[in-house]
This record gives C-alpha cells, structure tokens and sequence, in this order.
C-alpha cells in the first residue's frame, strides 16, 4: 500500500476509497504504535529512530538543547512521518523543525536534481547560524532514499561535524567524523563569475559558457539553474570571492555613479561582502521591476528618498543596519538605475 501511493501529495489524489481507508488506517495505527511504544521497541520499529536512540545512548535524555530538523519529501507519507515523529520529539522535550522539500522523489531525474540544489541551499542558509550559536552540526543519514543519503553524505562534508548512520536494526553506531574536504573549484567560479552570480539570482542568461562543466548546470524548459553540484561550488567559494572586492552588478539595468568608488573605500571584508550582496538583490529588484514583477525584501527596502535631499539621488535602499547603518542612495537614468554612493542612514 505504502509502496503504491508512495508519490501521492494527499489523500484527495487516492481515487481508490478502500485503498484510501486502508492507509488512514494504516497511518492513525502507526501514530498509535509510536506514541506507546516503549525504548526498545523503538529501535526496531524504524532505522531512524534506531540510529536516534543510540546516539543518545539508548533513549532520549529529559533536558536537552539540541534542535532537530526532520527533512522530509512533499508527499503524504513523507509529510505524515515527518509530523508523527516532529510531535513524538516534542513531546520528549526536544526542539524540532520539520523542513518539507519539494520533488524529493526519484519519479523525474531533472526536477529531483532541483530538488537536490535546492536542498543544498536550504543546508547552507541554515547551518552558519547555528555553528555560530556554538552547536555541532550532526547529520543522521540513516533512512530516506539512497539518491538523497548520497547527496547528503558529500554535503556532510562540508557543512556537518559528524554523520551518523546504523544498519536497520543493528546497535552499532556508525559515526563519521568530518573531513578536511575542500571542494577547490574557485577557479572555475571566477572565471565564470557573473553567470554564477546572475544564475544564482534567479537572473536570465542569454547563454552557458561552453567552458563550465555540465555537471555544473540544470537546464529546463529553456531555463538554466545550478545544479546541485553547482550550489555546494558556489556556496563554498561565493563569500569568500564577495570579501575581495566590491563587484560590477550582475545586471545592466544597474550601474555605478561617479561618487560610487570614493564612497567606498576603506571598506572591509566582512561589509563588502554584504554589499555584493546587496548589489545582487538591487539587480534581482530591477530586472523583476522590468518584468512587471515585485521583488524587495525587506533586507532592500527600496525606496523613494524621503527628508534631506542627498545631491541627485532620488531613492535609497539599505545597505546593512546594523552596527555603522549605512544607506545606498540611488536614481534613475531611464531604465537602468545608477547607484549614487553608499552614505549614513538619513
């Protein structure tokens, strides 16, 4: 039954009505089993939870501050593990998210390799903060499908303190430290530099460069994407590059004014770094303006200047508000922005 619906998102798309009673009941039984089961039953209901308990020494302790994030697939029964086990966490104290990822089945190659280089963005957006908080990054690649557990394997490497993964219902705990693994392609970033960027902001390419590898790209319906691989490069390499120097925007619809390199000089990494970014999200702003569509978020928060007039500029938009605030001030010269200076917040 599990194995015939595996794919389906909700119990709406079961045609079948027996079919349809028969996994409601097998799910609300399943939820019943789990709720009442006790430690060592545990370990032999799932792989998962074995390899959960035993890295917890045989049962989950009653004060814990770990947090856990559960990855499941956008289907019925991935949605409906991922909740039975989200409440059986909490209800043992623990702090758990539940991340849903869409297309994470093998059904279509292309749009489960999106799924892929999605997930890996959503991994590296989530763990620097948490590492800066003081945890260690644990992943528990026991479970799931052998096309995800190997992506997320390569991802351990670079983002994760340990792996953990057990055989079924065996009691040994296989535990993989990480691994001084460094994905050394910079080369390959800076030279292809701007498509990375433009690609990577949701941004049209007119073409690939016939130099970048193919493992690099997903194309689709005449659009192009990073593929998994692609990300985990981009990821490892963006901050870095973005900590040198501040970059030409991604877009032609923005430039630098004439005040713009006097502006800032003096900058540091860390600010210039954020400044690239900010550049990228001033292109994305223009090149979805073009479109007819709306994209600022509120890191941006593109605006009309308002009080004390700053020479030519008419709009302003953050650069970062924390610690020295600073402001982009900006105008337009027809349908390309110009970028005035970066000043104090008014």
């Amino acid at each position: 039954m599990t194995l015939k619906h595996g794919n389906i998102k909700d119990f709406d798309s079961i045609t079948d009505e027996e079919d349809k009673r028969l996994l409601k009941a097998l799910v609300k039984r399943a939820k019943q089993r789990l709720a009442q089961a006790k430690d060592e039953e545990l370990l032999k209901m799932s792989a998962e939870l074995n390899s959960l308990l035993q890295y917890y020494g045989g049962s989950i302790p009653e004060k814990s501050m770990d947090v856990h994030c559960l990855l499941c697939s956008d289907t019925l029964l991935g949605r409906t593990t991922g909740s039975a086990l989200k409440e059986w966490l909490e209800a043992k104290g623990l702090a758990v998210m539940m991340h849903v990822q869409k297309d994470l089945q093998t059904v279509e190659l292309i749009s489960f390799q999106y799924a892929l280089a999605e997930l890996a963005r959503f991994v590296h957006d989530l763990v620097p903060g948490y590492r800066d908080k003081g945890y260690s990054i644990i992943f528990n690649l026991t479970g799931g499908f052998k096309g995800v557990q190997g992506f997320l394997q390569t991802v351990a490497s670079f983002y994760a303190d340990e792996a953990l993964y057990i055989f079924q219902t065996g009691k040994e705990l296989l535990r993989i430290p990480r691994l001084p693994v460094r994905m050394d392609g910079e080369g390959i970033i800076q030279e292809h530099l701007e498509f990375f960027r433009k690609v990577s902001n949701g941004l049209a390419v007119e073409q690939v460069p016939n130099s970048l590898p193919e493992t690099m790209i997903l194309k689709m319906d005449g659009e192009v994407a990073l593929s998994p691989w692609g990300e985990l490069l981009w990821n490892q390499c963006k901050k870095a590059i973005y900590r040198r120097e501040v970059l030409c925007p991604p877009s032609n619809l923005v430039r630098f004014g004439h005040r713009f390199s006097q502006s800032i000089k003096g900058l540091g990494p860390e600010r210039t770094a954020i400044l690239n970014e900010r550049i990228d999200d001033l292109s994305k702003f223009m090149e979805e303006r073009k479109r007819g569509g709306r994209y600022n978020p509120r890191r941006l928060d593109f605006k009309e200047l308002m009080g004390k007039p700053v020479l030519e500029s008419t709009h302003e938009c953050d650069a970062w508000a924390d610690q020295d605030a600073k402001r982009l001030f900006c105008h337009f010269e027809g349908e390309v922005l110009v970028v005035d200076e970066l000043g104090e917040h008014l």
